[in-house]
């Protein structure tokens, strides 16, 4: 998979796909680590067994390179709302996830105690955007302990 630019906010790396590498090279569905060596550009390490975000099992990245970090999860699916324990990237690992569909991609991150999403890439289907929003109060219900 090609990275086409690496972007550094508060210490967490954004990660955006080239549009052709996002198409044609990024597996249908699945999930990387994205580990970031110091200095060095954000790499993707297969995360197998990572689809399990779909049952509420603990997860836990491999150690990453001596020095690096694990800065973020990616995963591809066929559309943009989360799975529904895809919350324990953000909440457990303590890193942005960005769900990719095709050519578009948010971001989940925990602002200030609230889960919040953000575009990164294309615009949510009309379809998506109720299913998102029950998505992110169950996460948020989750994050406070309800």
């Amino acid at each position: 998979m090609r990275v086409a630019a690496a972007w550094a906010a508060a210490g967490v790396g954004l990660l955006l796909l080239a549009g052709p590498a996002l198409a044609q090279d990024a597996p249908a569905s699945g999930c990387a680590y994205m580990v970031q060596p110091p200095g060095g550009q954000i790499e993707m390490r297969p995360a197998e067994g990572l689809d399990a975000i779909f049952t509420d099992a603990e997860i836990q990245p491999p150690p990453p390179p001596a020095g690096a970090r694990v800065v973020g999860v990616t995963c591809w699916r066929a559309d943009l709302v989360p799975a529904a324990f895809d919350d324990r990237s953000i909440s457990t690992l303590g890193v942005p996830l960005y769900v990719n569909a095709g050519e578009r991609q948010i971001v989940l991150e925990i602002h200030a105690g609230r889960v919040a999403y953000r575009m990164v890439r294309g615009q949510l289907r009309r379809a998506e955007i109720d299913a998102l929003g029950q998505r992110l109060n169950s996460f948020q219900s989750r994050l406070n302990g309800n």
